[in-house]
């Protein structure tokens, strides 16, 4: 376990996990035995999502940006996989905040 508390060992990333699709990649990818990292900042995403697996110790959270993540350079080198499914979603959270889109988004 690294200090951050990302397992040291590979692991597969799924930012925006806690979302609908994000949360489902990680049941299955947890079901088959992975470790996973879910970052997400529960904006848009639920902790509901993520109630049936949040007991794995093969789950680690961290509730983060992914912008303001200070360990996501280190957490994807350690990353067998990424899914990025981080996003800022709906039009009036993108009218809102345009910059945080882009950056989050890309």
């Amino acid at each position: 376990m690294t200090p951050s508390g990302v397992p040291d060992a590979p692991h597969t990333l799924i930012t925006g996990g806690a979302g609908f699709i994000g949360s489902h990649l990680a049941e299955r990818l947890l079901g088959q035995g992975e470790r996973v990292v879910v970052i997400d900042d529960f904006s848009t995403g639920s902790r509901e999502n993520l109630a049936s697996v949040a007991d794995d110790p093969n789950l680690t959270v961290i509730e983060t940006t992914v912008t303001g993540c200070e360990s996501l350079d280190s957490i994807v080198a350690d990353s067998g996989y990424v899914f990025h499914l981080a996003a800022v979603v709906g039009v009036d959270l993108v009218v809102q905040s345009p910059i945080r889109t882009i950056e989050t988004n890309l």
